[in-house]
């Protein structure tokens, strides 16, 4: 019976170490709110806002140079993340490609993941600092990157790319092993791409200091205010708590003490030391996100390489008028002034209204010679015989009436134009969709334009 004491107390003593033991695998050494970063991700050709509402005009390369730069002049140590799928899929896409990835070179990253949009275009990418580490072969990037006291990893699936990478599982079964050890100077960091199950088993697999996560929306999303109305659709996991970055570059996640504070613009130094006050960085209310709407635009270190974007799409702009010249001989479009004399408290209405006015905006911000922009701000200019520049075909230029009713150059010049039939008409959300028009009503938008 004397016995039984320290027996008993010794058995409590092991199961309290093992708890203990078990505890310390489970709780990483670092916590994610003592590690100061940021993180963008998820542009997927997006290199500029249009601009065309102001509750859409967010993000952009030139915004995302400007917060990068100025937070790792005040935060040399902080780590900036890329979480990759930066290039659009899309063919048309490639001059916006080339200048994303000029761009990116210029950004002061601590690591990029090579994700889906890098494996599937692997093409002109920029030298960057890219991990992956589920990769089936060596390639463009690492397994792991070594910042400091931190280590970097990068997993990506889909099954898309099942090609070239592995599985969690699998890959887990090679490294498990190296996760077990006890390194207190080395401090695991995951960027993460994949489905929620891959996502909690990795969760759970090792006590990562930090995870971050890429933007869970397939290639294709349309962009949209959504996540900037409700940043909780951000929040990928509550524990162990994870985020992802918003869609298209809009916005960039911040973590650590960068959440309290946020460096601020050299106009607004300037401004405090006019004042004379002091200059510490702005002290802002707790934000886990900086939405980047044009207060970031002037100034920016990205601004050369939007010009260059510019000009390089002018001079496409260019190529494209000389083949397009061929088919403005049988155009089936005419041009409002047409519609005047048969139509013209119509024609009054739209002269009035913005849509008569809509290539002219784009010229004020100087992109009349962008496609993508001019589609939706003149006549049939993916069409034969559409627009194909001011000089060319003025009479197409901005939103006319066979935009909205089709080509009538037929019905126009017919001897008896009520016989004639149009090719149909083109229902207004060919334009106005996220993230363009993204308050679009038909209803209300059809009392600016009634006739």
């Amino acid at each position: 019976m004397g016995a039984s004491p320290p027996l008993f107390a010794s058995f409590l003593f092991r199961w309290i170490f093992v708890c203990l033991a078990s505890w310390i695998w489970w709780v990483p050494l670092v916590q994610a709110s003592d590690i100061d970063w940021l993180a963008v991700g998820d542009l997927r050709g997006f290199i500029a806002p249009c601009g065309c509402d102001p509750h859409t005009d967010l993000g952009g390369i030139k915004r995302i140079a400007t917060l990068l730069n100025r937070e790792h002049m005040m935060h040399p140590a902080a780590l900036i993340f890329h979480l990759g799928n930066a290039v659009s899929l899309q063919p048309q896409d490639a001059i916006k490609n080339q200048f994303i990835q000029k761009a990116l070179a210029q950004f002061p990253l601590s690591a990029a993941l090579y994700n889906v949009g890098e494996l599937l275009h692997p093409d002109g990418l920029a030298d960057l600092p890219y991990v992956l580490s589920n990769a089936k072969k060596k390639g463009l990037y690492q397994s792991q990157r070594r910042v400091g006291a931190y280590e970097i990893w990068g997993f990506s699936w889909s099954e898309t790319i099942k090609a070239d990478v592995e599985t969690w599982d699998a890959f887990a079964a090679v490294y498990q092993h190296m996760w077990e050890k006890q390194e207190p100077d080395i401090h695991r960091i995951l960027l993460f791409s994949g489905p929620t199950s891959m996502l909690q088993q990795a969760a759970h697999a090792y006590p990562w200091s930090l995870i971050v996560s890429a933007n869970a929306q397939p290639y294709g999303t349309v962009v949209s205010e959504d996540e900037r109305k409700n940043p909780a659709q951000l929040i990928r996991m509550d524990y162990p708590f994870v985020r992802m970055v918003p869609l298209a570059g809009q916005g960039i996640l911040r973590g650590g003490r960068l959440t309290l504070a946020e460096a601020p613009s050299l106009t607004g130094l300037l401004q405090q030391k006019t004042a004379g006050k002091s200059m510490p960085p702005s002290v802002l209310e707790r934000a886990e996100i900086t939405w980047l709407d044009p207060s970031y635009e002037g100034g920016s270190p990205g601004e050369v390489v939007f010009a260059e974007y510019v000009a390089a799409e002018a001079a496409f702009f260019t190529e494209e008028k000389e083949r397009k010249k061929k088919d403005s001989v049988s155009s089936p479009f005419i041009g409002a002034e047409a519609c005047k004399a048969c139509h013209l408290q119509a024609y009054e209405a739209w002269k009035g209204s913005s849509h008569a006015k809509a290539y002219g905006t784009l010229q004020e911000k100087n992109k009349h010679q962008i496609s993508e922009c001019v589609s939706c701000h003149v006549v049939g200019f993916s069409q034969p015989g559409g627009f194909i520049s001011a000089e060319d075909t003025p009479h197409l230029a901005g939103v006319q009436c066979e935009n909205c009713h089709g080509p009538r150059k037929a019905h126009a010049t017919a001897a008896n134009p009520v016989l004639v039939k149009g090719e149909g008409s083109m229902p207004c959300s060919t334009c106005h969709i996220q993230p363009h028009s993204p308050s679009f009503s038909r209803d209300a938008y059809w009392q600016r334009v009634k006739h």
